[in-house]
């Protein structure tokens, strides 16, 4: 166990950036045999904490992924933390009028989207000024640098772990998207052994 940064809420963010710091050769996760070290993902995670200050997204701020698992996706999520952000994780398998209900109601500054599912998000109806950004393009510009050693660094202390609120929408098997903190309108019965078909008694 690693001491977290004086000051700082011992969350999940300020260890990573410790054992970034003192341990950059471990391994911190393997993606189909390839092992990616703390070094490598607190790199991509410092280039996109900074490219996301340079889009404007300041701490608070939502920002949506729809991506498959990749490694390119951890660091992002990291980066996020960095930078205070609010991660808005979006299933790739979101169609429709679920997917154009969760980014309407997320409220993104940001939509980063894998190439092959931009399509779904260009059919959804964005709010004015949101910014949807290809995988390929963080990549290519931010993720592949940051791997070379040109990415650019990312020194802003942590954010204490409430600083930053939680975003939690899900869409129901049959209707629209309920709130996280609100349980769908048939939980209960579903508790109860109910089946929430048939009428009470």
């Amino acid at each position: 166990m690693t001491d977290a940064i004086p000051g700082v809420d011992a969350g999940y963010v300020a260890p990573f950036v410790e054992l970034c710091r003192t341990q950059p050769d471990r391994v911190f996760l393997s993606l189909d045999g390839v092992p990616y070290t703390f070094a490598r993902i607190g790199a991509g995670a410092d280039a996109f904490a900074h490219w996301l200050r340079v889009q404007g997204v300041s701490r608070g701020d939502r920002v949506a992924v729809m991506m498959r698992n990749s490694a390119q996706m951890v660091a992002m999520v990291f980066g996020l933390a960095r930078a205070g952000a609010v991660w808005v994780p979006v299933n790739p398998q979101q169609r429709g009028a679920g997917l154009a209900y969760l980014l309407e109601h997320s409220d993104p500054r940001v939509v980063v989207v894998d190439d092959e599912l931009r399509g779904f998000v260009d059919e959804t109806v964005l709010p004015a000024g949101v910014r949807v950004v290809p995988a390929s393009t963080l990549h290519a510009d931010v993720f592949l640098p940051a791997e070379r050693g040109e990415g650019a660094g990312f020194d802003e202390t942590p954010p204490h772990q409430d600083e930053v609120p939680r975003v939690h929408v899900h869409v129901g098997h049959d209707g629209p998207a309920q709130g996280g903190d609100r349980d769908p309108p048939d939980a209960e019965d579903r508790r109860r052994g109910r089946d929430p078909r048939l009428p009470r008694r």
